[in-house]
């Protein structure tokens, strides 16, 4: 269930593989991004819910149980303490519901967070025995579910972009900057977060980055350039058509390192922006021109002299196409975000070098 539950909040963010851990994903809504649920702490605080509710119920069916296992069952299943067959899928549920109330004993982690929603719902004014009696006036499951997630998920955000940070910038390393730009995110839009969290977390669908088949050089025309996410933190052409486009109104945090040391709400929407016109440009259909070339294969007198001709393809960045839709993703994204773009049209660099 873990392990889907992380490919389910890979596909739906669209990050790239590995870009976040699944603690980093939960934890997302901190920096301004979308509120996700756990699954695990979701069942769990459910199952102690249930178990704190109906415990009269459950604890009358598990003495029923443990009486039918002393008097029916096998030897085995009595030593072992087995309350249900070895062909059963699960425990009986009257079995379940103990351990969620007991906190899980026999899995770790569970058994400190089970016991401080308990202190937390005792210091409510309701004595656990009364809950199942006021079944509403005690929001058990989110009490229980806040305690879990805390424990269970720790935000190890910082942590990963900082990491990644290093890897597309190469020497990124200025302490306490997460705290110094997480107000600002989570002033943002909930796309736009996620815009810019993806681009710290080196999740641009770069040909480098998703490791295909052709590896693309720089989409905008650098020479001898790659395509990954590392260049274009750099990229001249870039920083030119950003300038140019947003004019008086660009901040310098947004082409510094990213915006991780912006101060402003512009400078990280900018970002986003970059972000956008950089995919405008990645899935425009014309952008690629593929060239197959006809090789002749060399005469073997013991084979077929019919053989076809062997062939081999080359990839033509389209250049001119790709640098007039990068300036138009910025201002459509600028006009998205109410930015102000104060250049009506692309400048004269934009047909070509």
């Amino acid at each position: 269930m873990i392990g889907l539950e992380r490919t389910a909040l890979h596909r739906i963010l669209h990050f790239a593989t590995n870009a976040l851990t699944r603690n980093g994903f939960l934890n997302l809504s901190r920096l301004g991004g979308p509120s996700l649920r756990s699954v695990q702490c979701t069942c769990r605080a459910a199952l102690f819910s249930s178990s704190l509710r109906f415990k009269p119920t459950w604890q009358t069916w598990l003495r029923q149980v443990r009486k039918s296992v002393h008097d029916h069952g096998t030897l085995r299943e009595t030593a072992e303490g087995m309350l249900s067959p070895s062909f059963w899928d699960s425990p009986p549920i009257a079995a379940s519901l103990e351990a969620a109330y007991a906190g899980w004993p026999k899995e770790e982690g569970f058994d400190v967070p089970i016991r401080n929603a308990k202190i937390e719902i005792t210091s409510e004014e309701a004595a656990l025995n009364e809950v199942s009696c006021r079944p509403h006036q005690v929001a058990v499951q989110a009490i229980a579910y806040r305690h879990l997630f805390k424990f269970l998920h720790p935000d190890d955000n910082c942590t990963i972009l900082s990491r990644r940070l290093r890897f597309i910038l190469g020497a990124f390393c200025v302490d306490g900057w997460m705290d110094a730009v997480t107000p600002l995110l989570s002033q943002l839009k909930c796309f736009e977060s996620v815009q810019v969290l993806r681009t710290w977390s080196n999740s641009w669908s770069t040909s480098y980055r998703y490791h295909e088949s052709r590896r693309l050089p720089c989409l905008l025309g650098c020479h001898d350039m790659p395509d990954c996410i590392s260049h274009y933190s750099s990229c001249p052409l870039i920083h030119e058509y950003v300038s140019a486009t947003f004019g008086p109104s660009l901040s310098a945090e947004c082409l510094n390192n990213f915006g991780t040391s912006a101060r402003t709400l512009d400078a990280l929407r900018q970002v986003a922006c970059i972000y956008y016109a950089y995919h405008v440009v990645k899935f425009h259909p014309g952008i690629r021109i593929i060239h197959n070339h006809a090789c002749t294969p060399c005469h073997n007198p013991e084979g077929d002299s019919d053989t076809a001709p062997i062939t081999s393809s080359s990839v033509v960045i389209n250049a001119a196409l790709a640098r007039s839709s990068f300036v138009g993703g910025l201002k459509a994204a600028a006009f998205i975000t109410g930015l102000k773009c104060p250049n009506p049209r692309c400048p004269p660099l934009m047909v070509g070098r």
